[in-house]
């Protein structure tokens, strides 16, 4: 097949690409600007600008058969958080110009990677689902709702297959946010003490997300639906700590702590949603996948993790990254 993907040279685009080559697929990245980051030799790569402008589709499109959208606005740290409309411009108007666009073109299916944040950002008792009703709590996941939203009218007037991925943290080589600033404080803090939590997680590594995104463009059965992702093994913090360290041959002593305790520092200190990360469940169900797909993730948790310290201890400096 003929695959188009946006945002090619970013961290999921990058191993996207790999994965669709890998398997045989003819390939054109399409990229905001050249970047740092460079994409497989083979791939047709094409520059289009702001997504959410006046990209030049009607040259990209002719003769592509699926569009993975991956291009997207998301808060990265040190930056200023961008304003509800602009957010709202980029991930949710530009998804659907791009959808009406792989309309007039002939494009056959237009898989888009959103996030589990459409559903919320908690799961105090079961994991979420595709059948939990959107609970978006912030301006980006009410953007990637609206996106799908978009893309769902758009598919339903014009026949266009639509795939939606909602992944929670992508985690692997590239990872960057509060992940690699994690890395940095497994590889460099000692004595390593952490407090123990029991609050488990969902997270999926970005060689099982590649790879679902890939089965999503082939897999006639993912066509008009919904699915969310996960490495199909859910952690707490404390033992995500514990397995990084173990991959790094580093030791850490896990001591009794009480989450309300944190809470209670985090609120003097102005960290609450950091904490929250650390102290809430976030799980998710990828049972829909497997078994409507038949897909599972290929790499375990622990070897997703083996391959990220593995990136992470090849970094020039990595003693100084954060």
């Amino acid at each position: 097949m003929r695959i188009l993907v946006t945002g090619a040279n970013g961290f999921v685009g990058s191993a996207l690409c790999r994965r669709l080559t890998e398997a045989g697929h003819s390939v054109i990245g399409a990229l905001r600007s050249p970047g740092r980051t460079s994409l497989n030799t083979g791939i047709d790569t094409r520059i289009i600008g702001d997504v959410a402008g006046d990209p030049p589709w009607r040259e990209v499109l002719p003769g592509v058969d699926v569009v993975i959208h991956l291009a997207a606005l998301v808060h990265q740290m040190g930056k200023v958080t961008p304003s509800p409309d602009e957010y709202r411009r980029v991930n949710a108007t530009g998804t659907r110009q791009l959808a009406e666009a792989c309309a007039r073109h002939g494009v056959r299916r237009m898989v888009f990677l959103s996030s589990v944040k459409v559903n919320g950002e908690g799961t105090p008792l079961e994991p979420f689902t595709e059948e939990n009703a959107p609970a978006p709590l912030d301006a980006y996941g009410i953007s990637k709702l609206e996106a799908e939203e978009g893309l769902g009218a758009v598919g339903k007037m014009t026949g266009l297959e639509t795939v939606i991925v909602r992944p929670p943290l992508v985690y692997g080589p590239g990872v960057r946010a509060n992940f690699r600033r994690l890395l940095a404080v497994v590889a460099r803090v000692r004595p390593l003490i952490v407090p123990e939590l029991r609050s488990k997680r969902s997270m999926v590594s970005l060689a099982n997300l590649a790879d679902m995104l890939a089965v999503c463009a082939e897999n006639p059965r993912a066509a008009n639906q919904v699915f969310l992702v996960s490495d199909n093994e859910d952690v707490t913090v404390s033992d995500l700590m514990q397995r990084l360290a173990h991959a790094m041959n580093r030791r850490i002593l896990i001591i009794p702590a009480s989450e309300g305790l944190l809470r209670f520092a985090a609120k003097v200190f102005g960290k609450e949603q950091e904490v929250r990360r650390l102290v809430d469940p976030l799980r998710v169900s990828p049972n829909k996948a497997m078994t409507r797909l038949n897909w599972s993730p290929p790499l375990d948790m622990n070897a997703g993790l083996a391959q990220t310290v593995e990136w992470y201890r090849g970094l020039s400096g990595s003693r100084d990254q954060a």
